[in-house]
């Protein structure tokens, strides 16, 4: 997950709307305008937000987080087109949290946690208005990606049989994770010719 969080950075996450009245939405992103809100049914993204649920009555819960790409992410990863992203919804005016904590856009993902608030819908034609559409689109971004893992040793840290099998452990099990967190959809090569 934080490998998969880490190469998520290479799109995400930064994705901004056009809002009511033709302002400039912000609200889907948390922690320094690069991971997604505490508040965005990011439906468990690797890239922070959460999976919230809507209890109604303007209560909802978080019961889930870190578990893949959403469908957004694979919109700006270019492995889905504007007609394959469902509407997302963030919650504005978060409050009555329980646990009894302050969170805010910027919190951590975290299950379990309910509060009120109201519910926004925001389309990806929302997106693509104050964004422009992703290119290139869904139709021609390349599906696999090159990735190669490099253990670099100092003084301090050679680069002991240990070390090179650990990093072989998270080399091959990573092809398989970003396979399944991208629905299949992506996948990454590691290894080199």
């Amino acid at each position: 997950e934080v490998l998969g969080h880490e190469v998520g950075h290479r799109w995400l996450a930064r994705l901004r709307f056009r809002g009511t009245a033709g302002r400039t939405g912000g609200e889907l992103l948390g922690r320094g305008a690069v991971h997604w809100s505490f508040f965005l049914d990011s439906d468990a993204s690797v890239m922070e937000g959460n999976d919230i649920e809507d209890l109604g009555g303007g209560r909802f819960r978080t019961v889930d987080f870190a578990r893949g790409y959403s469908a957004l992410d694979q919109y700006a990863m270019g492995l889905r087109a504007p007609g394959e992203v469902p509407p997302v919804f963030y919650v504005e005016q978060a409050d009555d949290f329980r646990p009894s904590r302050a969170y805010k856009a910027s919190s951590a993902p975290e299950g379990g946690v309910s509060f009120t608030g109201v519910r926004r819908e925001v389309t990806i034609e929302d997106v693509i208005a104050e964004m422009g559409p992703r290119l290139p689109g869904a139709d021609r971004a390349p599906r696999v990606l090159r990735q190669a893992f490099v253990l670099v040793e100092d003084a301090a840290a050679a680069a002991t049989a240990e070390r090179r099998a650990a990093v072989e452990r998270i080399r091959s099990r990573f092809e398989g994770y970003f396979r399944q967190a991208t629905g299949g959809r992506g996948s990454v090569e590691t290894r080199l010719p």
